[in-house]
């Protein structure tokens, strides 16, 4: 019974044997050691403990409109209260009242101031024009001209000094005389009195030959 007892312990025993693994055995590696992650939770406790400042509101700008204005360039003139403007009437102006108008030829004679009959008042608008004849100053010595003259002579001795010797003049009444050439243009009187015409020469108008034929115009307001 004895025996029995130890050929059942010595299979066990071989069958204990089998089972396990007799090869040696490995040693085990060493586990890598866990990282300390106190740091790191302590920063992050931190992180969530400072207040964050919030972001500061944007204001949207408003919109912007561009408005052109225009504005006029206007120039100021200025002039002082003791300027005195004096304004020229062209002396080519007709008047603007109705008028009665006077209207001749005569022949003006080369001997001396010949009286048209033509009676001028103040403020009349004369206009003379020569449109015809010739005559001189001294025949055989000076030329024969129209109205405007023996050109580029003058002498001390006529009616009006600075103009050609030679040229149609006109006087009113008593008054200066003035310039008549070929032509004058309208103009208004400022004297009154018989128009008379003449050679622009030296009394006695000794030597002069010859007449010139004027048209005569009288406005009358």
């Amino acid at each position: 019974m004895l025996n029995k007892f130890k050929w059942i312990a010595l299979v066990l025993l071989l069958l204990a044997v089998g089972c396990f693994d007799i090869r040696p055995m490995a040693t085990p590696t060493p586990a890598p050691p866990t990282p300390d992650v106190s740091a790191t939770v302590q920063a992050a406790l931190a992180a969530m403990r400072t207040p964050v400042a919030p972001a500061p509101l944007t204001t949207p700008s408003p919109a912007r409109e561009t408005v052109v204005v225009t504005v006029p360039v206007r120039e100021t003139v200025v002039v002082p209260i003791t300027q005195v403007v004096t304004v020229l009437v062209p002396v080519t102006a007709t008047p603007s009242a109705p008028v009665t108008v006077q209207q001749r030829k005569f022949e003006v004679s080369a001997l001396g101031w010949n009286d048209t009959g033509i009676v001028i008042s103040a403020g009349d608008w004369l206009q003379i024009s020569v449109v015809g004849g010739r005559w001189t100053v001294y025949t055989g010595s000076a030329p024969f001209t129209d109205g405007n003259g023996w050109e580029g002579r003058r002498d001390l001795c006529t009616s009006i000094t600075d103009h050609d010797t030679g040229g149609l003049v006109g006087q009113i009444g008593n008054n200066p005389p003035f310039w008549v050439g070929n032509d004058t243009a309208l103009r208004p009187s400022p004297y009154a009195g018989n128009l008379k015409l003449s050679i622009n020469d030296c009394p006695p108008f000794g030597g002069n030959e010859g007449s010139l034929t004027v048209h005569i115009a009288v406005m009358k307001p």
